[in-house]
């Protein structure tokens, strides 16, 4: 199975903080500062999830982070979840 990947979209302190714990989560982590980073970072992966603050139109696979704050586990099991879903 292709590793999992997580896009993180106009969320800087956030993608800080899973960048430090991207070796643990076994996932791979990108920072999306703008809709043409994101356009290109998601033309060269397979296996991806997008982490925004709001829905961003024509774009799937997405995680609407606006419930904050959240357990870092409650978060983690929540991708766990839509990766399967992606996958299946």
């Amino acid at each position: 199975m292709d590793k999992q990947n997580l896009i993180i979209f106009k969320h800087n302190s956030f993608y800080n903080i899973m960048k430090e714990l991207e070796e643990n989560l076994n996932l791979k982590i990108f920072e999306a500062p703008s809709e043409k980073i994101l356009n290109k970072i998601q033309g060269d992966l397979k296996n991806y999830l997008i982490i925004s603050s709001k829905k961003i139109k024509n774009k799937k696979n997405q995680f609407i982070l606006d419930k904050t704050p959240i357990k870092l586990n409650k978060l983690i099991e929540r991708f766990n979840i839509l990766f399967l879903k992606v996958n299946f």
